[in-house]
This record gives C-alpha cells, sequence and structure tokens, in this order.
C-alpha cells in the first residue's frame, strides 16, 4: 500500500502545478541528496505530502527525488523522451499512438524498480498510460 501512494504522489506531482515558495528542507535530507547528486543544477526544493522533493538537471536532463524527513531517498523520476524506452515499450506505445502525441514521459525508480508513465493528448482527449513491466502499457488514467 506505500509503494501504491508513492506512485500515485510521483505521478499526481508530475501533472499538477506546484507551489514551492520559502521551503524549509531538513539538513538531513539536503545532505543525502547533495552526496548523491554531486553535479546537480537548478535544483529547486518543495514540501509534497510528507515528502520533500528536490527538482533538478542532471546531465542535462530534468530530474526529481524524494526523500523522507530522515534523508532517505524514496523514488526518483526523470523526464524522457520516448527513445530512451526499452524497445518493447516504444514499440507497443506507437500502436497508443493513433491520434495522439505525446506531451510527456518520464520514468519513476522506486527501490531499483522502474515504472514508465506517457501522457499522450489529441484534440478531445488525454490520457496517461501507465508500463507493465517493460513490454505494455495499460491506461493510468483518462479525461
Amino acid at each position: 500500500m506505500k509503494l501504491l501512494f508513492i506512485i500515485l504522489a510521483l505521478a499526481g506531482t508530475s501533472f499538477l502545478s506546484s507551489y514551492a515558495a520559502d521551503v524549509k528542507t531538513a539538513p538531513s535530507v539536503l545532505a543525502s541528496f547533495n552526496s548523491t547528486f554531486v553535479h546537480a543544477t537548478e535544483t529547486i526544493w518543495e514540501q509534497v505530502g510528507n515528502f520533500h522533493k528536490a527538482n533538478f538537471v542532471l546531465d542535462g536532463e530534468h530530474r526529481a527525488a524524494f526523500y523522507n524527513g530522515d534523508g532517505e531517498l524514496i523514488a526518483e523520476t526523470r523526464n524522457l523522451s520516448s527513445a530512451k524506452l526499452p524497445v518493447a515499450l516504444q514499440a507497443s506505445l506507437k500502436k497508443e499512438l493513433v491520434g495522439l502525441w505525446i506531451s510527456e514521459l518520464f520514468e519513476v525508480s522506486i527501490e531499483g524498480v522502474k515504472t514508465y508513465y506517457v501522457k499522450l493528448e489529441g484534440a478531445d482527449k488525454t490520457v496517461m498510460l501507465k508500463s507493465v513491466g517493460t513490454k505494455k502499457w495499460t491506461l493510468y488514467k483518462a479525461n
């Protein structure tokens, strides 16, 4: 259940605007982040529920890291291009793209397990798909 909450919180924050004014980040969280992401730039901190979220750029990629109050890294996300997806997911995604375009694609890594989310938009609908393993997609949310 905890894993489901984390995934929902992570996915939700990527599609909602957030307010990040004057966030107080615990020293243990800052120390953990600085030792893990040594070359991170453009770091912006925000509070997401019980998590500290760092939005940053690393190696030219936009990423986010989520920490608990003890400074433990809970999850990471990074924006991707479809070319960086596993090959089977790329092929499966092409079948989903009829009349739609990719507006957002990101990878979520929790305890080393990677899950991919893609937001597809069309003239009259928006859908979010979630990867099932590295081979296919399932509907995560539709508008």
